[in-house]
């Protein structure tokens, strides 16, 4: 029997809850609907993509004060959980294949966190209501450690707690800020396609090794990856410069072989994975390569 390859670098997965593991996005713009119909007001347009980054209370407390409304950002909260809970507890469902992905990766042995902007009293019931709360080696949200998306907090936290480098973790987000946060403190992003991101795709895909609209997608892209891949930024401005290194580049998903010897175009074009063994790359001054790389396991 043939032996699947897995990433040997990959050590943890990091998931976010609502748009990613779960189609809740729905959920929360039928909640702002509610809220703004009771104001006598509609969401205006610019308000889900404002806070979509921020953790509960930063959105309570956004509210307030962008529009004066006369609740504490506590009772806001309470009058947005009470219209959710019971959407979270008994409605909302996981997204196409996640429950396999994670039993796929606690097979492995590749530790699972979840790093949600959302409240433990809303992710943890929906969490088990799916049966995915199991799979979990660790919960952790942004509200409890006063952080957003936009700063690394939260993810270099669970990677702390993971006992992991972020280098060795991938990241499954849906939002843009999210990715581009998680890609900017060198952890590697999968997005998960989601309705209410749709208007940032092009970005989102330069954002992540990634796109997926299926879990069964990232098993795949799993299974026919030797290791996990590394980011690694070269700027060549001063002078010719020779590496000789032993790493597999990776440049798309889609991987096929081909010679360590080739002219600098090679290295721009997509679909390619250099052989396992050392080589070396000559490349021309005054040039910067983005270049993905995969460690080799031992």
């Amino acid at each position: 029997m043939q032996t699947k390859r897995f990433p040997q670098g990959l050590k943890a997965c990091i998931f976010d809850l609502d748009g990613t593991l779960v189609d809740s996005m729905g959920v929360w713009k039928h909640v702002d609907q509610q809220f703004f119909l009771s104001k006598g007001m509609e969401i205006p347009e610019d308000y889900q993509r404002e806070i979509s980054h921020m953790a509960f209370r930063q959105i309570a407390q956004y509210t307030v004060d962008r529009f004066q409304f006369k609740e504490t950002p506590e009772e806001l909260m309470q009058i947005w959980m009470g219209i959710a809970r019971t959407e979270y507890a008994f409605h909302i469902k996981a997204k196409k294949n996640a429950k396999k992905l994670l039993s796929y990766l606690k097979d492995k042995g590749v530790r699972i966190a979840l790093a949600t902007s959302n409240q433990e009293s809303l992710y943890r019931p929906c969490l088990e209501n799916n049966g995915l709360l199991s799979y979990f080696d660790l919960l952790e949200d942004a509200n409890r450690l006063k952080t957003s998306k936009e700063e690394p907090t939260l993810y270099l936290d669970v990677a702390r707690r993971l006992d992991v480098l972020p280098e060795q973790c991938l990241v499954f987000e849906d939002i843009l800020v999210a990715l581009k946060t998680a890609k900017k403190a060198s952890f590697q992003t999968i997005a998960v396609q989601d309705d209410a991101s749709q208007k940032d795709a092009e970005e989102i895909g330069r954002n992540a090794v990634l796109v997926i609209d299926d879990f069964q997608q990232a098993i795949d892209f799993l299974e026919k990856t030797s290791s996990i891949p590394l980011r690694y930024e070269f700027d060549f401005s001063e002078s010719n410069l020779k590496i000789h290194y032993q790493f597999v580049f990776f440049l798309s998903p889609l991987v096929l072989p081909f010679s360590p010897s080739f002219p600098i175009q090679d290295l721009e074009r997509k679909n390619h994975l250099l052989p396992r063994r050392p080589f070396d790359i000559s490349f021309p001054k005054k040039k910067r390569y983005n270049i993905s790389a995969f460690l080799l396991g031992e």
